[in-house]
């Protein structure tokens, strides 16, 4: 049987469409107790009309960005 693992966040981001490197995207901040929710805002002001993709990823205690 495996066991499951929890981490712990330490860094998350976000992006809008292109992928700018991993800690070059705009910073989440994160509270004390990172395996909580996380509430954010996004800025839209600079979008242009359309569709586009928004991207959320974080890195946890061991290293390990998600996906």
């Amino acid at each position: 049987m495996l066991k499951a693992q929890l981490y712990k966040m330490v860094y998350a981001e976000y992006f809008v469409d292109t992928d700018p490197g991993f800690k070059h995207g705009t910073p989440i901040t994160l509270n004390n107790d990172s395996l909580a929710d996380v509430n954010f805002h996004v800025n839209l002001s600079s979008l242009s009309g359309g569709q586009h993709m928004l991207f959320i990823r974080t890195l946890n205690d061991s290293g390990y960005w998600s996906t």
